[in-house]
């Protein structure tokens, strides 16, 4: 299993944020993210998605809990956690003359054998549940004398699930009396894994600063008495690891030491506790030169940040000169164009609103032009939707007329700033209209809406999640197949950050997009 590492994820948004630093070549920048393994089962990394780097000549040591193999032409790190071990470890490298630690958190997870007796002859039996994401293109049961089973290692949860026979009946599990009602109010079978397991937390106790010294408490809060030591603790400054000497340990208080010369002006620390069946989450402290960010009122922290996200349309009409309403007989009022624009929220911003409720991000709805009239919805009850949302775009570069233009949305950006303000910016990259330049002029980026079956590829999500169409008038990129629409994407992105000054995206429809547009855009946003 191939993984991508993102930012903050919402559901099928995510956010990109744009964060410069000068980097020296044998530097990482990035922190990075702690892996998450299960237990006894392997993970192919690619490396570029844990750390940007000037390069990747890099060099794992031993690890006795998890394995690990570096193949420097594919660039991609294998994982191997042995079968006994679960919780917390270290994997140490070298990159140029430094060493660096990647946190490790092996999920325990058991093996559930899930069994079907059919009642006659059948071809081919997949079980599909919460655990796979109902993928009807799981690999298949094996039949063992008559009764289909399927092993899957599960953590502790709840799982919904059913049998999908013959790839065109789907029936709950006749052995399992629990079941529970699905939002089509038909029934799925209910699976639940309950095993005990410790709940012990580490609590941040207070940070001291003497001179040049930083001194960091913490408390291990637990059901069970644990015999700690310096050993049983993990702490990170970004990605090296704290030596055992600058860590005390009484009872269930620890104590992490600091001196502020070897710290670097942006400290990440990162700390857990592990043990004998337990280890905790990290706790962390952002430091900015030896003092905890945020606390001079001055320095910007994204993890702090209060988000105010605006339908730009449905937030304030500052200028009624361009408020234009789509005329359409059958279009809602609510479904229409209300005036809200770009002025509106200068205009707010000015007069203290976000100031006063503590807001230091703006997040905008996309500013691209949409369509000036209105279009019908592909599905029952076919009603009539304009653009008000900003998710129909027809230009690559241009603000939308109705909310004001680009001078006008590099006026905001700058406002914003001198407020000490982001702004991050909608970026719509999985698909545009249909009236979009990219869709007239280059029919062959995109996926196809007429399947071979004499279906339309239209809202399936499963099927086709990376190239299925929201609406007919809605194409969307086939960047699997297409390079060329790839590069185009995200230089377009970049062209929004450089030509407006924004700090970062919010990205729609994340889970419909290939993981390689995400790459190609974190790589060309790092550098």
């Amino acid at each position: 299993m191939k993984r991508l590492f993102l930012s903050v994820n919402f559901l099928v948004a995510s956010l990109f944020f744009l964060q410069c630093t000068s980097q020296k070549s044998n530097e990482i920048s990035d922190v990075i993210d702690v892996v998450l393994l299960n237990t006894g089962q392997r993970d192919s990394i690619l490396v570029s998605d844990l750390f940007h780097a000037a390069d990747y000549d890099i060099a794992f040591f031993k690890n006795e809990d998890v394995d690990t193999k570096y193949n420097p032409a594919s660039r991609y790190v294998v994982f191997s956690p042995v079968d006994s071990f679960s919780g917390l470890t270290v994997v140490k490298f070298q990159y140029k003359s430094d060493w660096f630690h990647i946190p490790v958190n092996v999920k325990k997870r058991l093996p559930y054998v899930f069994k079907f007796r059919p009642k006659g002859k059948v071809k081919s039996v997949q079980v599909i549940g919460s655990f796979n994401t109902w993928d009807r293109n799981s690999e298949p049961m094996e039949d063992k004398d008559g009764v289909f089973e399927k092993t899957f290692w599960l953590e502790n949860g709840r799982y919904e699930y059913r049998f999908y026979v013959d790839r065109k009946d789907e029936l709950i599990d006749p052995e399992n009396k629990s079941k529970i009602m699905n939002t089509f109010g038909e029934y799925n079978s209910l699976l639940i894994i309950d095993e005990k397991k410790d709940t012990s937390r580490l609590i941040n106790q207070g940070y001291k600063r003497k001179l040049n010294t930083i001194k960091i408490t913490y408390l291990l809060e637990s059901a069970s008495d644990h015999a700690l030591t310096s050993d049983n603790i993990i702490c990170l400054i970004n990605n090296t690891r704290v030596p055992n000497r600058d860590i005390s340990v009484k009872g269930n208080i620890i104590q992490v030491s600091f001196n502020l010369d070897n710290l670097p002006f942006n400290t990440t620390i990162r700390t857990a506790a592990k043990g004998d069946g337990f280890s905790t989450y990290f706790e962390q402290v952002i430091l900015k030169d030896g003092v905890i960010a945020g606390n001079r009122g001055v320095d910007f922290n994204w993890h702090d940040a209060i988000v105010y996200s605006i339908i730009i349309d449905r937030f304030f009409d500052g200028d009624p000169s361009n408020t234009k309403k789509v005329d359409h007989a059958e279009i809602h009022e609510k479904a229409n164009y209300y005036g809200g624009d770009l002025q509106g929220i200068i205009q707010k911003l000015e007069e203290g609103y976000f100031t006063d409720l503590g807001v230091n991000v703006l997040w905008l709805s996309p500013v691209n032009q949409n369509p000036t009239v209105a279009y019908q919805e592909y599905l029952e009850p076919h009603r009539y939707y304009s653009g008000y949302h900003g998710y129909w775009p027809v230009d690559p570069e241009k603000v939308d007329v109705r909310y004001g233009d680009m001078d006008l949305l590099q006026s905001l950006i700058e406002k914003a700033h001198q407020k000490k303000m982001k702004v991050i910016l909608d970026y719509v990259s999985n698909h545009v209209h249909e009236e979009h330049p990219y869709f007239k002029e280059h029919r062959d980026w995109f996926g196809t809406l007429d399947l071979a079956d004499g279906r339309k590829n239209l809202r399936l999500w499963d099927e086709y999640r990376l190239t299925t169409w929201f609406e007919p008038y809605l194409p969307s990129f086939d960047f699997s197949g297409s390079e060329d629409a790839l590069n185009t994407m995200t230089d377009n992105a970049i062209w929004w950050l450089k030509e407006t000054n924004a700090d970062g995206f919010r990205q729609d429809a994340v889970k419909h997009v290939p993981f390689r547009f995400w790459r190609m855009l974190t790589q060309k946003i790092k550098e």
